[in-house]
């Protein structure tokens, strides 16, 4: 029989064997990677699929069947690509997944997200070897792309889409995966007695504002120029990102408000050719993010009048509009007293707080939500959750890191059940039964970025069936972690990556045991 301790040392050399694959943007590599992966699967007794449909992109799924196959399943999802690194700011190779005395790994994906694909796997590999048997069929994905959009991989594979080359493998249709709950990422939380979890997430818009004007020596005052214009419309966006700052800034106490309020930054300035010509045209490109609770035609009214108002000549060009997860998108319920996702979460994360929240990023489960809107179907549940508590949050951030830890621990806290329950879904009280288990408690919010979790939602309503809604929560097990998302010496602790296996663990065992629900029929 296996020890824990076996158990333990297996899961953190896998975890660093992955995170030395260099599936980095923006030429990532996944073919060692998925390699790597289908093994460890078919070890466990899994059955591998591959999926390929855009080249270069393999998506890879590992099915555990159930033994009510009628009943919808489980996904358990993450992707495989990290964003690019700057080498020379960080204090460990981004890719060695070196791990210091105190258990700390270093590494570009430690938090976002291969320690969450690891968990997975790991989890279930602990329940074979206990002779669990689940009621509902689960399944591991491994997607590429979610880091820049998600168009080459989760969203053409909820929407049913052909290989663009015929040659290239096509095992599994996600529509035969019958999903009904997906859980993806969220992120690290700093706290020691707190995890993170997101029904929803603002949508991405990235836009381009072309503005022209005329254009002549720079010795002469030219009237009706691009960059006049171009000084009013900032003005006029700059003003916005302040009073949404302001409006942020008064929800004192709300770790996860972020996800609550419109996001505004100009990242890109293009014009003018030489120092002494006046520019005849110039681009400016805005990264909104917008929470589901707003109005999304309103904003983009608003969008237009800001041009105009600042002069003709200004024309809109939206590189990236997200419509799908406001108004007629799909947020993930957090109610009712009866669900079992909530209740899974707790009996794995006990007496903790467990705080919910909108996502202030973009990750896979967006499509996961969605999916139901284009069959008429059944909604899926996605919940984005990453086991990491005690961790800075380090997600795109320079030597992100995870500690060993993040793996088996527990913490000690307070049980705090969010008050903003929707009847009728009974799968977030598992949750927050999982995590109550382990001294810990749930805090639930809209994260402020985008996932692939927003295919998902509203994949009801775009595929085109009589399908009901994907419920979709985004959820990383890491606690007492520096939030570290694309920063620099990313990192995780070891010790709180092998409790987040834990976590896992028992929320797989508890949700792929629920029977029969309405949504099921």
């Amino acid at each position: 029989m296996t020890s824990q301790r076996e158990l333990d040392s297996l899961a953190v050399e896998n975890f660093r064997t992955y995170l030395r694959f260099q599936t980095v943007h923006p030429d990532p590599d996944y073919t060692e990677a998925v390699n790597w992966l289908r093994n460890q699967g078919t070890k466990i007794g899994l059955e591998c699929f591959l999926v390929e449909l855009i080249p270069k992109n393999p998506i890879l799924i590992m099915k555990w069947q159930g033994s009510d196959p009628s009943l919808r399943s489980i996904m358990l999802n993450s992707h495989m690509d990290v964003v690019a690194v700057e080498r020379e700011k960080w204090t460990h190779d981004p890719f060695a997944a070196e791990m210091t005395p105190d258990g700390n790994i270093y590494a570009r994906g430690s938090q976002d997200m291969k320690s969450v694909g690891i968990q997975h796997l790991e989890a279930v590999r602990r329940l074979k070897l206990e002779g669990f048997v689940p009621k509902r069929t689960i399944y591991l994905t491994y997607l590429p792309d979610e880091e820049v959009g998600g168009g080459c991989g989760m969203q053409p594979f909820v929407e049913g889409r052909s290989p663009s080359n015929p040659n290239s493998p096509n095992d599994i249709h996600f529509e035969d995966m019958n999903v009904g709950l997906c859980l993806d990422e969220g992120i690290a939380s700093p706290r020691p007695n707190v995890f993170y979890a997101f029904y929803e997430e603002r949508s991405p818009w990235w836009v381009k504002f072309v503005i022209s004007g005329n254009a002549g020596h720079g010795s002469r005052f030219i009237e009706n120029t691009a960059v006049e214009k171009l000084h009013r419309l900032i003005g006029k966006l700059l003003a916005f990102r302040d009073a949404e700052k302001r409006k942020l800034e008064t929800m004192v106490g709300n770790d996860l408000a972020l996800g609550s309020v419109i996001s505004t930054n100009i990242t890109v300035i293009h014009g003018g050719v030489k120092t002494n010509i006046v520019p005849g045209q110039i681009e400016v490109q805005v990264d909104f993010r917008l929470p589901p609770t707003i109005d999304f035609n309103k904003f983009e009214d608003q969008l237009n009048t800001w041009a105009k108002e600042s002069g003709e000549g200004i024309e809109i060009i939206y590189i990236q509009k997200d419509m799908g997860t406001t108004g007629e998108g799909k947020m993930t319920d957090i109610g009712s007293l009866n669900d079992p996702i909530l209740s899974a979460l707790h009996k794995a994360v006990v007496e903790q707080k467990v705080e919910f929240g909108i996502f202030f990023g973009s990750t896979d489960s967006r499509f996961i939500r969605r999916w139901h809107k284009s069959t008429g179907g059944k909604p899926i549940k996605a919940v984005g959750f990453s086991p990491m508590c005690n961790t800075p949050v380090l997600l795109h951030d320079h030597d992100e890191f995870l500690n060993k830890k993040d793996l088996g621990t527990t913490g000690h806290g307070n049980v705090d059940i969010p008050i903003d329950r929707h009847p009728g879904d009974i799968w977030w009280n598992l949750l927050e039964d999982v995590i109550s288990r382990r001294s810990a408690g749930l805090q639930t919010g809209i994260s402020g970025g985008a996932n692939d979790d927003r295919y998902l939602r509203k994949y009801h309503r775009t595929c085109g069936r009589n399908v009901k809604p994907i419920h979709a929560i985004s959820f990383s097990a890491l606690r007492n972690t520096p939030i570290l998302h694309h920063s620099n010496d990313e990192f995780v602790n070891k010790d709180v990556f092998l409790e987040g296996i834990q976590i896992e663990m028992e929320f797989v065992r508890e949700a792929s045991s629920v029977g029969p629900q309405e949504d099921d029929n």
